[in-house]
C-alpha cells in the first residue's frame, strides 16, 4: 500500500515519532519512500479515520490492533468503546 503521510494528521502518533526522528526510524528505498513492514490488510480503515474521521465498522478487532500498533490514541479510544470491543477491554483493565 502506498499513501502520502503529509496528508495525514496524526501529532499524537507513532506516525508523529516514526517521522519526526533524527535520522528518520524508518528504512527507506533509493527513491527516498519509507518502507513499513506490516501487513496492509486492516491499514485502509486506519486511513479512512486519519483522513476523514471515519470511525471503522467491520474487523473492529483487526483495525484497533493497528491504531495500537501505530499509537493512535484517538482512534484506541474509539475503538475499544465500540461494543465489539468493550468487554475484552474492560477484561483487561
Amino acid at each position: 500500500m502506498i499513501t502520502c503521510c503529509k496528508g495525514i494528521p496524526s501529532p499524537d502518533s507513532r506516525r508523529a515519532e516514526l517521522f519526526s526522528g533524527q535520522p528518520p526510524k524508518l528504512r527507506t528505498d533509493a527513491g527516498g519512500r519509507h518502507f513499513i513492514d506490516r501487513d496492509g490488510t486492516h491499514f485502509g480503515a486506519v486511513l479512512d479515520y486519519l483522513r476523514m474521521d471515519r470511525v471503522p465498522t467491520e474487523n473492529v478487532k483487526e483495525v484497533l490492533r493497528e491504531a495500537l500498533h501505530y499509537d493512535i490514541k484517538p482512534l484506541v479510544k474509539l475503538m475499544a468503546e465500540s461494543p465489539q470491543n468493550f468487554g475484552e477491554t474492560v477484561g483487561r483493565q
